[in-house]
């Protein structure tokens, strides 16, 4: 019995060995295990901090953006209120070209209304100066053939 004894222990003792081997392969991956999930905390807390820094980003960017749309949007108003202005004064200016040029038409037309009048007496003057001269100039002739 004493062989069978020893057979006996060496297979258990051959067992716990396998066993052992087996709990030392499982405790080396339990810890390989144990270090990934540590490394991925560590990603996710990595991850973590870079998604606060990107809302912080993006909410500052939406307050820049709100406040350029609140300029934008001032400066609208006012580009609106001056074209408002301007288009009243366009008019009030169209208006006013419009009344002096009916008030130069009317000046123009009186003023070559004289002008003809006055061309009138001039032309008619000219011509009775010119039948005189003709006549003088008539006269002067006779007055030379006779003196000849």
């Amino acid at each position: 019995m004493d062989d069978k004894t020893f057979e006996l222990l060496e297979k258990m003792y051959s067992e716990f060995l396998s066993f052992k081997n087996e709990m030392t392969g499982f405790k080396e991956r339990s810890e390989r295990f144990q270090d990934e999930m540590t490394e991925f905390k560590n990603d996710m807390t990595e991850f973590r901090t870079d998604m606060t820094e990107f809302k912080s980003e993006m909410t500052e960017f939406k307050s820049d953006m709100t406040k350029f749309k609140d300029d934008t949007t001032s400066r609208l108003t006012r580009i609106e209120m001056n074209q408002e202005s301007m288009e009243k004064d366009i008019k009030t200016i169209i208006e006013v070209q419009v009344n002096h040029m009916e008030q130069n038409e009317k000046q123009h037309k009186e003023m070559m209304d004289t002008f003809d009048g006055k061309i009138e007496v001039m032309e008619a003057a000219i011509r009775h100066i010119a039948g005189q001269t003709t006549m003088n100039t008539a006269e002067l002739t006779t007055l030379k053939k006779k003196l000849a």
